[in-house]
């Protein structure tokens, strides 16, 4: 979330820095159509003399030309609408639930709905969804597709394994060292 809302951020100073470029690229281009348009206009077939030059091309004041749009509103315009279409994907990406925890990380619930287990760097703790008592906790260690439990049962007071394999990014199926399978579904959570 942090990214996105960072290259959202990065992407919309980047175009408020063209936007002023245009814009001064544009006033330049109209103040020489100013003056082309000005002479042609007044029937002066010269162009301005050096001394002249910079100070019509520096003038804040000047007419606008008749029947023409400038290139400055038409660059305004369009970077105008471009930075509005950016704030718009912008809120729609911020707003955005996030799904899911990097890699398998976070809250998974056994089928049966007994048990949710919490998995945070390398360690989890499965708690009772009736009544949040731990059940179990212990390691696990993710090797490709495959994870390794080791846990220990606080109910049965014994030490226990079990391998699961990550068959989608949101289901694991796995077997116990004793045998018995059992599935667990990624719990999606909304930020």
């Amino acid at each position: 979330m942090l990214i996105v809302m960072l290259a959202t951020t990065m992407a919309i100073a980047m175009l408020i820095a063209t936007i002023v470029k245009f814009y001064e690229e544009a006033q330049l281009d109209d103040r020489h159509a100013y003056i082309r348009v000005r002479r042609y206009r007044s029937g002066s077939s010269s162009f301005p003399s050096e001394h002249e030059l910079p100070r019509l091309m520096h003038s804040r004041k000047r007419p606008a030309i008749e029947g023409e749009h400038s290139v400055v509103s038409r660059r305004l315009t369009l970077a105008a609408g471009v930075l509005a279409s950016l704030m718009l994907l912008a809120g729609c990406i911020s707003n955005a639930p996030t799904l899911r925890a990097k890699g398998i990380e976070g809250r998974w619930i056994g089928t049966d709905g007994v048990a949710v287990s919490t998995l945070q760097a390398g360690r989890f703790v499965s708690t009772s969804t009736e009544t949040g008592e731990r059940l179990t906790e212990g390691t696990y260690e993710q090797r490709s597709q495959s994870i390794a439990f080791n846990f220990f049962s606080l109910k049965s007071k014994r030490n226990m394994s079990a391998t699961c394999l990550l068959v989608t990014i949101d289901q694991m199926n796995c077997q116990l060292d004793s045998g018995a399978t059992f599935i667990l579904s990624r719990q999606s959570t909304v930020s």
